[in-house]
């Protein structure tokens, strides 16, 4: 009897202790795909808003690093196929790791699809434009892709958080127009890899 007894016992106590490892460090952070509110894009102050802001209402991300390779993937609010003339929309994914940001991913389709990649702890800045960027970056619909090649970017984390950030000039030839910007995800940062 004593010894179902303490069978009993040392499976109550694990499942204690379990209980209280979950409520202790929380629920786990999202990891790689993760849906936006649409219509959440924010006008800020300036003459010449932008007349159509859904280039810059993020809908949905994804984020997974493959190996050597790291996908950034945006759903937008509409095509991005025909960039509206006059505005330009910008996404740049921000690399936090420790809680520091440590890279920043910039695209831009409106001039010929580009992106580039910086570190903002080091000495590492390559872009498409110039062809010294190990990767591509794509447009189909409503979707904007990016592929960097990370294990030819030294120093690029194989663990770390993101968040998308969007910026669409009303009018890039005006210094002072309004943006609309939008972000995902709205709160916590996306967890990538570990």
């Amino acid at each position: 009897m004593h010894r179902r007894t303490l069978i009993v016992a040392l499976l109550v106590v694990a499942a204690v202790g379990a209980v209280v490892l979950v409520l202790a460090t929380g629920s786990p952070a999202p990891e790689g795909e993760k849906e936006d509110r649409a219509g959440d894009v924010k006008i800020g102050e300036g003459p010449l808003p932008p007349r159509i802001t859904d280039p810059a209402d993020i809908r949905e991300i994804d984020v997974r690093a493959d190996g050597e390779v790291l996908t950034l993937e945006a759903r937008m609010g509409t095509s991005l196929v025909r960039p509206v003339p006059e505005q330009s929309t910008t996404w740049r994914w921000e690399i936090y790791e420790d809680g520091d940001m440590t890279w920043i991913v910039s695209a831009n389709v409106d001039l010929g699809p580009h992106v580039s990649v910086i570190a903002t702890e080091g000495d590492f800045q390559a872009s498409t434009n110039d062809k010294s960027l190990p990767g591509r970056v794509s447009v189909a619909g409503d979707t904007i892709l990016v592929r960097l090649r990370i294990s030819e970017i030294e120093g690029f984390p194989s663990t770390f958080e993101t968040v998308l950030k969007t910026s669409l000039d009303g009018m890039r030839a005006e210094s002072k127009s309004a943006l609309a910007t939008d972000r995902a995800p709205d709160g916590d940062l996306l967890q990538v890899g570990g």
